[in-house]
């Protein structure tokens, strides 16, 4: 039985660059070193992997952290956040949603809040990487 192995960053070493059994897995990235190599070369690419993988790592867990923020707002504030995703104005999320103008801005700074953002810009631009709205929404 194989069991599955996480790979986010790898050095190959061999006498030809022939990877096709370390892909495998769509996440290994690989970084072919052929022989004979010298120790300063091998050290870079080792540095470089280890580098490629702890930025991957940092935003992956940023993401988890988005994700989890998305999870902890209200459904009526989900469905304000589709609406500003898909662009809209205050006004017409308001009247999509059949509530006031003031009730999405109150949703709107919510939002904010519990996704630590200091403004909407960055989280239209954030949050379709780690959550998608549902696509039927109330009438």
């Amino acid at each position: 039985m194989k069991i599955p192995v996480e790979v986010n960053q790898a050095v190959a070493v061999g006498a030809h660059a022939n990877l096709r059994g370390l892909h495998e897995h769509d996440r290994v990235r690989a970084d072919f070193v052929e022989k004979p190599y010298n120790s300063q070369q091998m050290l870079e690419r080792i540095q470089r992997a280890m580098k490629l993988a702890s930025q991957r790592h940092a935003k992956h867990m940023r993401q988890l952290e988005l994700r989890e923020r998305i999870n902890s707002l209200t459904s009526r504030e989900k469905e304000v956040l589709h609406g500003l995703i898909e662009g809209k104005p205050s006004k017409v999320i308001a009247a999509d949603l059949s509530i006031s103008v003031k009730t999405v801005d109150v949703h709107r700074a919510s939002i904010k809040e519990k996704l630590g953002a200091s403004s909407i810009p960055p989280l239209v631009r954030r949050v379709p990487e780690v959550w998608s709205p549902p696509d039927e929404r109330p009438e």
